[in-house]
């Protein structure tokens, strides 16, 4: 490692003992190796302290706060220690493929345009199963614009920006956001500089239970916090769009990202009619190439297909067949995703079944 690498790797862990070591070795074994590996420990009380201290790479910077402090500050504390020219993030559950620093890094050179830069991925659950739920991230600054509307454009375990923009032109991290603290801050790079995804799988992105993304389900207070601030995200991303064109999409963005119908009373009917009413006339997604925007359009309908079924199973259903009709592979993963749940449900079964039988027994 050169004294001033040209990558700085960032990750912060708070009990991350189950899948650590596995995302450490996954950056170590890069093919590019000019980087540091910042690791801020939250003050875990498990075994992480123990694994981190077990390993002995030159290049791994770890440093553990005295107190929990939670993710967002955890890594603006990283952005102060790094070095690097980029910034690539990294979790603690998740699993990089050996040539993404590299790849990255290449893209960058070739594109001084380009500020921030993620990649596909592909999704696992807590034993490393494949999932085979869609997931595909936009290719082009005219997708990421357009996924905007519909959720985050990027994983933030892939992405690679350039540390100068965020470090010192936007601060870094909003403290002020608990979670989504990544789609806060994407949201101002992409008002201002072009932003893009490879398309090119180079992380494996795991779809943990005790994961962030989880927790917020789990903890009604800091959710709600979360909600509030993502709203006003969401109204700041309406620059993208003329008001005129389309006066209702808070109203549509709120419906799609709100699990809690005390918060917000989801009407499935008004989502749909929404959603198609925004591909028809929306003068920014002319902008995207059509083969582009039909995958996308497609896996946004497909998802809101799956959080519908809660309210409406006839929207849901014509969730699902718009979906099919922008893209026909929905078909295909909704079924491989139902053969993995049925196959997980039987080996459920069989593992509690000498259980019940031991019951009966007694």
């Amino acid at each position: 490692m050169s004294l001033k690498p040209q990558i700085s790797v960032l990750m912060a862990v708070f009990n991350g003992e189950q899948y650590l070591g596995m995302a450490i070795d996954s950056i170590l074994n890069q093919t590019y190796s000019d980087f540091e590996f910042i690791i801020i420990d939250d003050c875990s009380t498990d075994n992480t302290s123990e694994i981190l201290k077990s390993y002995h790479d030159e290049r791994i910077k770890l440093l553990k706060n005295e107190i929990n402090i939670g993710l967002t500050k955890s890594l603006n504390v990283g952005l102060n220690l790094a070095k690097g020219e980029y910034i690539a993030r990294q979790d603690a559950d998740d699993i990089s493929h050996s040539e993404r620093l590299q790849l990255q890094l290449d893209f960058f050179r070739k594109n001084n345009d380009v500020m921030l830069l993620g990649t596909q991925a592909r999704s696992i659950d807590e034993f490393g199963n494949l999932s085979y739920f869609p997931d595909f991230k936009p290719v082009s600054y005219e997708g990421v614009k357009y996924q905007l509307f519909f959720g985050n454009p990027f994983i933030h375990s892939t992405v690679m920006y350039r540390a100068d923009i965020v470090k010192d032109e936007f601060g870094g991290y909003n403290e002020s956001f608990r979670l989504s603290q990544d789609l806060e801050l994407w949201s101002k790079i992409i008002h201002k500089y072009k932003c893009m995804n490879l398309n090119a799988v180079c992380l494996d992105f795991r779809q943990n239970p005790s994961s962030v993304s989880k927790f917020k389900k789990a903890n009604n207070a800091v959710y709600e916090e979360n909600f509030k601030n993502n709203i006003a995200v969401g109204l700041s991303n309406l620059r993208l769009i003329s008001a005129e064109d389309f006066k209702e999409w808070p109203c549509l963005w709120i419906q799609l990202n709100v699990p809690y119908p005390r918060i917000v009373q989801v009407n499935a009917g008004k989502v749909f009619r929404l959603m198609s009413d925004l591909h028809e006339r929306s003068l920014i997604f002319s902008q995207v190439n059509p083969s582009e925007l039909r995958v996308l359009a497609a896996i946004n309908f497909y998802y809101a297909s799956r959080r519908m079924i809660k309210y409406s199973y006839w929207f849901s259903f014509l969730f699902f067949i718009k979906a099919l009709r922008f893209n026909f592979s929905v078909l295909i993963y909704s079924l491989k995703a139902l053969v993995r749940i049925c196959t997980s449900k039987i080996r459920s079964i069989k593992s509690s079944y000498p259980h019940f039988q031991k019951l009966q027994q007694h």
